[in-house]
């Protein structure tokens, strides 16, 4: 709104997984913002860049596109300022394989995938270079596959950046061996969506992660053991829904 009254010219474009979900009510929130793009952005983005030059655009694979180069335009001892952790987001990888009932990720991501290991290995050492000294790995599932997250660990540890990294990973997925490779690797926080305890819990979300308690515990303390604190959400469900009956078993 303010980048709207100092520079009226500028054209303002929303996006990204969660303004996608409210593009239609952007419109009267938001009257200062032209264009709402739903979907993953380089491709719709490019799309609407190459319409208002009265362009067609070729279709692509939906391939990433690294933003790295941009930081040549951000006065990074200010940005540090009021970033003091120098923590910058980073994408590996897109999408989840799992379908629970209340996630954006299903509908939003085609599939899942994970980036080329050596790009992002130099990526983020052009981060470091640039002065961060932290990442947050955003993509919903880092463990969609845990041959390629135990293959980008292990570049990470050759790598030696010196990057401590944070991640959302899934119960299921997390091994004795994956979790040790991430602790060496860099990992130092790691959250994991436990969210359905019981069997209504578990039907009514469409998640079924927690085997056993002694097989929850066990995980944990690998991860604690490795250098990783876990943080575990749960979802308290309201008693208007199904998966209220468990809410004794999910406290508990």
């Amino acid at each position: 709104r303010v980048l709207n009254q100092v520079r009226p010219e500028a054209t303002i474009v929303f996006g990204g997984a969660h303004l996608s979900t409210i593009r239609q009510e952007l419109a009267q929130l938001c009257p200062w913002v032209d264009h709402v793009i739903s979907g993953e952005g380089e491709e719709p983005f490019a799309q609407l860049l190459h319409e208002r030059q009265g362009r067609r655009l070729r279709r692509t694979d939906g391939a990433r596109f690294s933003a790295l180069s941009a930081y040549q335009l951000v006065h990074l001892d200010a940005y540090f300022a009021v970033n003091p952790t120098r923590t910058s987001n980073f994408e590996t990888g897109r999408g989840c394989r799992y379908k629970c009932a209340f996630c954006y990720s299903p509908k939003f991501y085609k599939g899942t995938r994970d980036f080329e290991v050596g790009g992002l290995v130099e990526e983020l050492h052009t981060l470091r270079e640039l002065g961060f000294r932290r990442v947050f790995i955003v993509n919903d599932n880092l463990l969609n596959n845990v041959r390629w997250t135990e293959t980008f660990c292990a570049a990470l540890v050759e790598a030696k950046l010196g990057l401590s990294w944070s991640c959302y990973a899934t119960l299921p997925d997390l091994s004795e061996s994956a979790s040790l490779l991430m602790g060496r690797a860099g990992c130092t926080q790691v959250f994991m969506g436990i969210d359905a305890t019981g069997r209504a819990a578990e039907k009514a979300l469409h998640k079924r992660f927690v085997r056993s308690t002694d097989d929850l515990t066990r995980k944990i303390r690998v991860l604690v053991d490795a250098g990783v604190q876990p943080t575990c959400g749960f979802i308290l469900s309201p008693p208007s829904h199904p998966a209220a009956i468990d809410t004794d078993l999910t406290l508990h």
